[in-house]
């Protein structure tokens, strides 16, 4: 394997460490990414800049509720920062630099979609506080479902063998040409050896997301829980194997309910296109814009009805009505 070393000096001074003072009332959560001092309510971590305004994606849990936040940026010494957009479920934050520079380094993120199991990766950070650490691996496992914290809906996390420490939330892991592939976030299976980071498109999602709700990431939400259909129930209703998913439960009072979606309907296709996955079905029933309509191609006691259109309702009203996190794909 050649030298990381060009790779590094090209991407190293966008790479920056994150300390934040947390109010009294805040007791930061100890994941797989930080180092505290309790009695102090200080929390220590790293984040990248990724626009020239000094814009930097961090670890939500490192920012959560903050008196305030410094921010280590090569070259230019400690920063003064403010937190601008949060979304705990991805424990994603974007941070922005009150004073930035003219000359701010920038990380580009790249196709996470691109990447495969076996690929090597690469992730600089702040592990236990020794700044600028780099660290190398392989990617051991794509779209790894995890919840965050029992929260109704999982994460499409990148699983990877490079070492994951105190210190290495927010740490961004590249590829090897150099770009942003998905950043260190913390884990419910933190402590096991393994590190988990979310991928750049669902970066890209959030970020996209917090610029349109004012730093809120918004996600649909239609409740139903549902299991892929079987071959034997494919043949049965002569539709292709491996298409449609099967409505396991309906909540009551959701969107789901409110349009007469059934248990045991059969979903074929969401908005015209074919079903052929419950995590992909999630993906886009999460990523859509709640309130907005979504059309249903339906099976129903074997035959096919009248397109069921279903006003999505929102992720965090579905949580708030204290309704229980499911470990199979559920919306």
């Amino acid at each position: 394997m050649p030298s990381l070393a060009p790779i590094i000096d090209r991407v190293a001074e966008a790479v920056v460490g994150v300390s934040t003072h947390h109010r009294s009332s805040s007791e930061p959560q100890l994941w797989q990414g930080e180092s505290a001092t309790e009695s102090l309510g200080v929390s220590s971590g790293t984040g990248f800049i990724f626009h020239e305004e000094g814009l930097i994606l961090t670890a939500h849990h490192l920012v959560a509720q903050p008196m305030t936040i410094a921010v280590d940026v090569p070259g230019h010494g400690r920063m003064d920062a403010e937190l601008i957009g949060e979304d705990p479920s991805t424990d994603l934050a974007v941070i922005r630099l009150v004073l930035p520079p003219d000359d701010l380094s920038v990380l580009r993120l790249g196709d996470s979609d691109q990447v495969r199991q076996g690929d090597w990766v690469m992730t600089i950070g702040n592990p236990l506080e020794f700044d600028q650490t780099v660290g190398v691996g392989i990617v051991s496992h794509i779209k790894r479902h995890l919840q965050q914290d029992g929260l109704q809906l999982t994460n499409d996390y990148l699983q990877f063998t490079a070492p994951a420490n105190p210190g290495s939330s927010g740490s961004p892991v590249f590829n090897m040409a150099g770009e942003v592939i998905a950043i260190t976030a913390r884990s419910a299976r933190s402590g096991e050896g393994l590190s988990f980071a979310v991928p750049a498109k669902v970066i890209r999602m959030v970020l996209a997301s917090m610029e349109t709700n004012e730093g809120r990431v918004r996600r649909g939400y239609m409740g139903v829980e549902f299991v892929p259909a079987d071959r034997s129930l494919a043949r049965q209703l002569s539709i292709s194997d491996g298409q449609g998913v099967r409505v396991t439960a309906v909540s009551v009072g959701q969107a789901a309910e409110r349009a007469g979606l059934r248990e045991g309907d059969i979903l074929l296709s969401f908005n015209g296109r074919p079903i052929t996955s419950g995590f992909d079905l999630y993906e886009w029933i999460t990523w859509s814009t709640p309130q907005t309509d979504v059309q249903l191609e339906v099976i129903r006691e074997g035959q096919r009805i009248p397109p069921v259109r279903v006003t999505l309702g929102e992720v965090g009203n579905a949580v708030n009505s204290g309704e229980e996190a499911e470990t199979s794909p559920s919306r």
